[in-house]
């Protein structure tokens, strides 16, 4: 398996993420043999907090259904990716395996369904984070290093509101066009864009905003996930969450929904990361972290590497957040913060790093025009700018910086590989909003969405306690699993 090959060699680790991975290919398993492997492996009443026990247990009137047993149907619901609660319904109703694994004698109600997701929402966010501690350590078993990242991204969900019907756009764009006849198809766009209802009527939770390649009315959460696409945090931006952080304000719209998709993921950022850090075991660190340009701004990297303790920071370069080149004595830097002989518009070439006694680090750059002859570098440049016989040379110190030099040369081969482990946390946005089908819901209620969220989250942290479970069996191989 490809992500197997990035870990290290270890057999116990190459057959728990296998088995991790395979466990998630939901579409080409028998479902039935997987809820099977679950009964005999995971205890759901002990993965529950005491505080979602309390609180269901101390509920008025009587429960005529255990908790672990309407916990287990919305598992159930996940591992089927069934959008609507009548669809897991009709499940129960036809299989008595998944009625048997709920423990279930008679199937609730579709209200019962719906009040316990409105009812127990933040206590199933309490259940998520608890799983995140109980599963790090698994993490660190599978590898370390792919554990050690951290990789941030921003979503939403589109749910059904009138706002979202493309008769709602095309009514107001016609508005716009017959109040703006003088102006371009660009300009039209941006005019209705900049004057749209900023959110839903039917929930204020709803935002406009850029999300799926265009402009919808969206429940937006942040995500974060380790290099092997493990969800290490989930955050519902809703009036909770901007109600805990004071120094979020109400967006300022401009005219690009592209530009406030840069601005909202950037703004969210430490608020999250700042929750993160608090609900994580401190004694586990994280060195690596990722995102796209979107957050690229300069105060982010001190913050980033001083506020959080990251070593690296792997942010692209986003051209619209650069600087004009200024020259400095026939030298300008690129967006990758490399020197640039401003004479020949050749790179010079990385020196490697310099460490000496009493000095800071450096970054050494030689002129793009020498060369190594007989071992010594020798400048070849037809008019050379230094006296120097291997040619001027460049120093330039990360800690000025920490944007252009944020733990890894951004012009490296080094740099591009790490990057590339971005791309596993779109596979867990793919995971929980098509494959567990929370992305595609009629429903408008905040909390309901929330508790969907956090309870695809959920599912999926079980499942790595169940791929840790079978992979310690003695004598087990993951390709087992298939015939299980």
């Amino acid at each position: 398996m490809k992500g197997a090959k990035l870990m290290n060699n270890s057999p116990k680790q190459l057959a728990l993420f296998d088995t991790f991975n395979y466990l998630q290919d939901f579409e080409n398993n028998d479902k039935v043999k997987l809820i099977n492997l679950l009964n005999e492996n995971i205890d759901f009443h002990s993965l529950i907090p005491s505080s979602l026990h309390s609180k269901y247990n101390n509920c008025k009137g009587r429960n005529p259904f255990m908790l672990s047993s309407m916990v287990k149907a919305f598992f159930i619901k996940n591992i089927f990716g069934y959008s609507k609660v009548s669809m897991l319904i009709d499940a129960l109703s036809l299989s008595p395996e998944l009625r048997k694994f709920c423990g279930f004698s008679k199937i609730p109600h579709k209200s019962k369904f719906s009040r316990f997701r409105k009812l127990y929402c933040n206590e199933f966010e309490n259940m998520f984070n608890s799983l995140v501690n109980i599963t790090e350590p698994i993490c660190r078993k599978m590898g370390e290093n792919f554990a050690s990242h951290i990789i941030y991204d921003t979503s939403g969900i589109n749910p059904y509101v009138s706002e979202n019907n493309s008769r709602f756009f095309n009514n107001h764009l016609k508005k716009v066009k017959k109040q703006n006849k003088d102006k371009s198809k660009e300009d039209i766009f941006k005019i209705a864009y900049a004057t749209m209802p900023k959110q839903a009527e039917a929930n204020n939770d709803i935002k406009l905003m850029y999300v799926n390649g265009s402009f919808n009315y969206a429940y937006k959460f942040g995500l974060f996930t380790n290099a092997f696409g493990i969800v290490r945090h989930i955050a519902f931006v809703d009036k909770d969450f901007t109600a805990k952080h004071a120094e979020l304000k109400d967006p300022s719209y401009s005219d690009s929904p592209d530009d406030d998709k840069t601005i909202g993921d950037s703004t969210l950022l430490k608020p999250m990361l700042t929750d993160f850090s608090k609900i994580i075991d401190p004694k586990y660190s994280f060195h690596t972290f990722l995102a796209d340009s979107a957050l690229d701004k300069y105060e982010h990297f001190p913050m980033l590497m001083n506020d959080f303790d990251f070593k690296r920071v792997l942010i692209p370069i986003n051209k619209r957040n650069s600087s004009a080149d200024s020259p400095d004595n026939g030298i300008h830097y690129n967006q990758n913060g490399t020197p640039v002989c401003s004479k020949y518009n050749l790179t010079f070439k990385n020196g490697g790093i310099s460490k000496e006694a009493n000095r800071s680090t450096r970054h050494k750059f030689n002129c793009p025009k020498t060369k190594s002859i007989k071992g010594k570098l020798t400048c070849l440049c037809e008019t050379p700018c230094s006296k120097n016989e291997y040619g001027r040379t460049i120093y330039t110190y990360p800690d000025q910086d920490l944007r252009a030099f944020p733990g890894i040369d951004r012009d490296s081969e080094h740099f591009r590989k790490v990057y590339k482990r971005r791309t596993v946390i779109e596979r867990t946005n793919h995971f929980f909003k098509n494959v567990m089908g929370i992305g595609d819901s009629l429903m408008q209620d905040s909390k309901s969405f929330k508790f969907d969220l956090f309870s695809a989250g959920i599912t999926q942290l079980v499942l790595l306690l169940l791929s840790d479970k079978v992979s310690n069996l003695k004598n087990h191989h993951p390709l087992s699993v298939k015939a299980a």
